[in-house]
């Protein structure tokens, strides 16, 4: 995405004007979004776990600082890939066909890679691998969503000037407790997934299914049409 010379498209709310508007996004900008975070924490996750795989499978002994990585980063991404894909689908992809706004780049191939893919592959590592996972891990998503939303204050301060998603502006009405929910949503969703891991441990044929169809009703590969009751 970073080296793409199209570039992306999305519709910020500028911090100075207060107004949503279109708004091209080239090179690192494009890595701004919590979606792309999402998807730079996946594909550590899985180049650590991959790299541990290699040493062990010529019997050297595995790096603590690898071990240690991987353990924190398994638990942001299965937090923040679930959280992306819902809030995607049922808030951020409603609004923009609700509104008069262009919304065919959500669906571009590297978007539904950021929204769909990344929850879909680290489900299926859940499921195939069965990770030892603890409720105590949830702190990880705690951690990582406190990051994101100051880094996402001080880009539209300091940086871009510009909030990705509008309802992450602190000066709004509620705004830092909502901005203090998602940081505490990556958690709950994580502790969602742990309950699932357990159920899954206790019972294949009745953790997995539902653990796919929750995986099913959170992620949308086909673009909504707009009808005239949307926009108006």
């Amino acid at each position: 995405m970073i080296f793409d010379k199209e570039g992306g498209s999305m519709n910020p709310l500028f911090h100075k004007e207060r107004i949503l508007k279109s708004h091209k996004t080239m090179g690192l900008e494009r890595m701004v979004p919590f979606s792309s975070w999402t998807l730079i924490i996946f594909g550590t996750y899985f180049l650590s776990v991959s790299i541990l795989g290699w040493i062990k499978l010529f019997d050297s002994n595995l790096p603590k600082f690898l071990v240690l990585s991987s353990g924190m980063l398994l638990p942001m991404t299965l937090g923040m890939s679930m959280l992306t894909a819902t809030v995607v689908t049922y808030v951020i992809i409603p609004e923009e066909v609700k509104s008069d706004r262009d919304y065919n780049h959500l669906f571009k191939t590297h978007e539904m890679v950021m929204h769909n893919w990344t929850v879909i592959l680290i489900s299926l590592d859940v499921i195939l691998s069965q990770p030892n996972l603890n409720w105590q891990l949830a702190i990880f998503g705690l951690i990582i969503g406190i990051i994101y939303t100051s880094f996402a204050y001080y880009w539209a301060k300091f940086g871009g000037g510009y909030y990705v998603y509008s309802f992450i502006d602190p000066r709004i009405k509620y705004g830092p407790i909502i901005m203090l929910v998602l940081a505490l949503a990556i958690s709950l969703f994580y502790i969602l997934v742990w309950l699932i891991s357990l159920l899954i441990e206790y019972n294949l044929y009745i953790g997995i299914p539902i653990y796919l169809l929750w995986n099913y009703s959170i992620v949308l590969f086909k673009k909504p049409i707009r009808t005239p009751q949307s926009s108006s």
